[in-house]
């Protein structure tokens, strides 16, 4: 963090999974155990992964979206083009290099 290679987000996302971890409450634990409503999914996901590898939630929030979420991204991705495929004839390899390459270059593509 001090390096600037996390984003300023990072942290609050980490203490939400990690009252989720400890409290089993979606909070920040600014004002105490005061609920937020907030999505959480990604949040109990990363609290959960935590709990189970024994390591820091931040440590595990660092870690997780290249990790866990991408592959799960990109596999859901080729999964629903596969499923809309009318004809039978999805290759899925050429699909999931389709994706990762779309991934990959639609922000470059897109930045200004």
């Amino acid at each position: 963090m001090p390096t600037g290679g996390v984003h300023r987000d990072a942290p609050y996302h980490a203490g939400i999974a990690a009252m989720i971890k400890n409290y089993g409450v979606v909070s920040t634990g600014l004002h105490g155990l005061v609920e937020t409503p907030y999505h959480i999914f990604s949040h109990a996901l990363a609290a959960g992964l935590s709990l189970l590898s024994g390591r820091r939630v931040l440590e595990v929030y660092g870690v997780a979206p290249s990790v866990f979420f991408i592959p799960i991204l990109i596999f859901s991705a080729v999964a629903c083009a596969a499923i809309l495929d009318r004809t039978g004839r999805a290759y899925l390899l050429t699909m999931w290099g389709l994706v990762c390459v779309l991934l990959v270059g639609t922000p470059w593509l897109l930045a200004p």
